[in-house]
This record gives C-alpha cells, structure tokens and sequence, in this order.
C-alpha cells in the first residue's frame, strides 16, 4: 500500500549527489529503475530527472524490516529514501556520474505502486513506436527520450538570453488567425460564435511580424509554433514545429547576418553533438558560385567534394553523351568501394537528376580504369592535370546541356543575346532550368541590377523603371506568361515565350523581390 511523504523534504536530486556529499544525511525521491536482491543485501537503482542514485540495504546496516520491504520493490515504484551518503566500499561504476557513492537508508517509502511495465523504460527505444505512444507517459521516463526535452529546454534558453542582449523583445503572436497564402495547406478551427466559419492556425507568423515593424517594434522574436498541413520533411516533424523567428527594421542584409553570426555558432558549440561551430564572419556564396562549385544551392561545407569543370579535356573525347555538353566531374580520393557500388551511387545520382551518372576510376598504378576510362586513354595527361588526379582517386562525371541564356520573342523580333535587349524596357532573370531560384543574378539589358532573394510568386505587379517607364509584369494563364512592356504608358510590345534550356517558364517572379537598392525596386502600384 502507497504511504504518505508527509513530514520528508526532498534535499538533493539523486543525479546531485556526489562523494563530496559523503557523511551527510540526504532525503532523495524517485522510481525503481532496478531492483538487485542478493540475500541480506539488496541493491536498489532510484532514479530522477537528473540521475540515478545507488541505495544499498544490508544486514547490520539496515533493519530486516526494511532489508524486507526493499526486497519487495519491483521495477517503477516511487519511493522516498532517507539515508547517510557513503563512498563505495566495492567497485567503482564509472559509466554513473554517481558511481563513486552509495546511501544507506535509514528510512524507505513506498509513495506509489507499479504495474509490471509494458516494455524496459530504459530500453524503450527498441520497443516499436506504436507501443510507445501508448504508454507515452513511461516512453518520457527513458533517459535517452528525457535528455532530448532537456537539451531543447536549455538551447530556447539560450537562444531567448542572446536575442534579449541583442535588444530583441520577445513578443507571442496570436494562434487563432485568419488564413493567407504560405507553403502548405492550413488547419482549421470551427468558430462557436460564426457557424459556418472558421480561424486557420498560423503557417508562420509573417502577417503579424510585419504589423509589429510597421508599429515600431523594431526587433522582435519568439520561438515560433507553425502549423503546416504537409508531409513529413527530413529537418521537421509533420503538422507542428517551432523555429526562431525574427524580424528586423531599419537593417541591412548585413545587420541581419551579423545577428545570426552572434547567436547561433555559440549554442551549437555548447550544445552541438561536434562542439564546434563556424566562427564569424560565415562564408558568402553566391548562387552560382554554389551551383558551379558544389552542385547545389544549399551547399553542407563539411563535405570537401566539389565539382571541377571537365568540358575542356573530356566534351571531344569520343564519348557520345559528352558531345557539345558541359561535363561536370567529382573526385573522390582514397576511394575502395566495390563494383556493386558505384552502381548503386550512379543509379541514385540518376534517379535524384534525371540525368546518367558515368565514371572511372584512378589505380594503385596510376591507371585509368572502368567506366569511361577506354575513352579518356589518349588525353590521361591532359585529365589528370586538370582534375589534380592521383592514386586511389573516383571520379564521378555528369553530362548538362550547355546554358542557353533566356531567349524572348517581342513583338515578333528575335533576341538571343541579353547584350541586344533594350536597356530601358524589361528586367531579365538568368534562370535554372525554367525556375527562378534564390540568388541568381537580375539584369536590365546586359547589366546585373539586382539578384532573386525569393521564389515566391506574385501574379500582377507595376513598378517604375530607372528612366521613369513602367514595367507591368502580369501571369496571365496557367501554361503561358504574358508580359507587357511598356514605356510611359505606351505598349512596347508582349512577351510571349521565355525558352531556357528548352523548357518553357511557368510563373513570373516579379521585381518586387530584387535587392531594395535596384532601379526596378520601388513600387508604382500593386
């Protein structure tokens, strides 16, 4: 039967005890993570948030009343123990952070009873999920699952103190909210007071971030609860997530950045599984140096494999599918993998691109051998050379079409070159295969005014060119853009088609989102 902890006050959690602690009286209080009864000696593992503390009962130490009554605890019961804190007399448990100590009790408790559970706590993470979230209340119990609560609740503390001593306020924004265009579909809540209509849970709290800057609440932030109706993302849970969201007025891209720089690099090197993080400043890469250099515009610069450009010692090597193409390889040195492999690399790589993966490899002689290697055994000078080859090295190698610049078709005349458009009339984005993406270069005529820093897509937008003419840019149907031009007023002519790559552009990015400092930046009307 349960007992009362009436008149007992906890003085240390069990993980807190140390031999430093040794000779004191201590009352601590927890579950029975394990029970070892050896005959007139019992060994009981009480656990707490913060540990688990060894209490041993044994004869001529303890009472045979209570030796009786600890031989009796099974897994999961609450207990308050009153005892003298010893160092061990045997061996040392090194792997507890209490390993050093004992108690000897002097009084138990039972505080409550337990069921048999229905899986181990601390090997819950082998019992299957369904299981789990069953008994969620003892899944919380494990270590493992406990410790991931508790480094989250320390990272948001760190997280709020930074941005605090930034001069950051901290301000909550509404939960209930009216529904606007993000990402993914909305959760709705039925209103008691509005039969038939509803409050959509925020997305993101985009709306409400922008009212606080134009409210003069120039630096704010939360720990932000998002509510997205969408599958599951590697980097997120489905449903809800919470991310730090922050907003800023009067600051520049730099400003942002160098925040950003303050914050995060020392709570990842705090609380970061390496202990490490960037220092400031962060390195500054352009979308097309990111795409040229590693592959991809989010680039993990842990990951030293870069891509070389090949075209010039492989394109004529008489190898079909390198033919007029732009050739991009990726060396890997010291590379072992089987035959069984690298086919299953190349078959990704295809599934992933679209497009075929192809290869050879460098041997312990200095050879060129599998794959494509038959094709490269005349120019092996020239290739090694300008992939800096060398024994052991994998060589990945992909054929792109070459990039077409974009070609637009006005009012019947041909413009193949960005060099031949008129300068005053229309804003051109370089584009990769047919999407407009962030970070790639804006040019009036052949002159960079600007870069993306959004996807996002806007369908009618008016804004004044550097001379003072107006540039309406207008989505008018879901498989076809139509752009009019205009200049002071007048129809210069339509954009019909924008061919890049030989794939047709579905949308229109709008010069709204180009760098605030463009000629095309300031609104005529929206």
């Amino acid at each position: 039967m349960a007992e009362s902890m009436r008149g007992l006050h906890r003085t240390h959690r069990c993980g807190e005890l140390s031999a430093a602690n040794a000779g004191e009286m201590v009352t601590v209080m927890g579950w029975v993570q394990k029970n070892r009864n050896k005959g007139g000696l019992v060994f009981v593992d009480v656990r707490d948030r913060s540990g688990i503390i060894q209490v041993v009962f044994e004869e001529g130490k303890a009472d045979a009343d209570l030796i009786a009554k600890a031989a009796g605890l099974r897994s999961e019961y609450v207990v308050a123990v009153v005892g003298k804190v010893e160092k061990r007399s045997g061996a040392v448990n090194e792997n507890l952070a209490t390993g050093e100590i004992e108690v000897i009790p002097e009084q138990m408790r039972i505080l409550a009873e337990s069921e048999t559970p229905p899986f181990p706590i601390e090997e819950n993470l082998k019992t299957k999920e369904e299981l789990r979230l069953k008994y969620r209340y003892l899944d919380l119990r494990n270590p493992a699952v406990k410790d991931k609560i508790v480094l989250r609740s320390k990272i948001v503390s760190e997280i709020r103190k930074s941005m605090t001593e930034h001069d950051f306020l901290e301000i909550t924004t509404p939960i209930l909210t009216c529904s606007s265009p993000e990402g993914a579909r909305d959760y709705l809540v039925p209103s008691r007071n509005h039969p038939g209509k509803f409050y959509a849970l925020p997305q993101a709290p985009q709306q409400f971030k922008q009212l606080l800057m134009t409210s003069g609440f120039d630096r704010y932030f939360q720990i932000a609860p998002c509510f997205r109706d969408e599958d599951a993302r590697a980097d997120r849970s489905p449903g809800e997530f919470y991310q730090l969201d922050m907003e800023m007025a009067f600051a520049t891209q730099e400003d942002v950045f160098g925040v950003i720089e303050d914050v995060l690099p020392p709570i990842f090197a705090q609380y970061g599984k390496y202990r490490t993080a960037s220092k400031a400043p962060f390195a500054r890469i352009s979308y097309n140096d990111a795409m040229e250099k590693y592959g991809t515009d989010k680039p993990d610069l842990r990951i030293d494999l870069l891509v070389s450009d090949a075209t010039e010692c492989m394109a004529d090597c008489g190898f079909g599918p390198f033919e007029g193409q732009t050739v991009k390889a990726v060396v890997a040195d010291n590379f072992t993998a089987t035959r069984k492999v690298i086919d299953k690399l190349c078959a990704d790589v295809e599934v992933q691109s679209g497009r075929k993966a192809y290869w050879f490899r460098v041997d312990e002689n200095g050879d060129f051998v599998g794959g494509v290697s038959k094709f490269l055994q005349e120019r092996k000078e020239q290739v090694t050379k300008a992939l800096q080859l060398k024994k052991g090295d994998f060589v990945g190698r992909k054929a792109l079409e070459k990039q077409h610049e974009a070609l637009l078709r006005i009012q019947n005349k041909n413009f193949s070159d960005l060099a031949d458009l008129p300068r005053r009339i229309l804003p051109i984005a370089l584009l990769d295969k047919g999407v407009m993406r962030s970070g790639m270069q804006v040019y009036n005529g052949d002159r960079q005014i600007g870069f993306i820093t959004s996807g996002t897509m806007i369908p009618y937008h008016v804004f004044e060119g550097e001379s003072g003419e107006a540039v309406i840019l207008n989505q008018t149907g879901k498989r076809s853009i139509g752009l009019a031009i205009l200049d002071s007023n007048t129809a210069v002519g339509d954009v019909v088609q924008i061919d890049v790559r030989g794939r047709r552009l579905q949308a229109v990015v709008t010069a709204r989102h180009m760098r605030a400092d463009g000629p095309f930046a300031r609104p005529v009307l929206c």
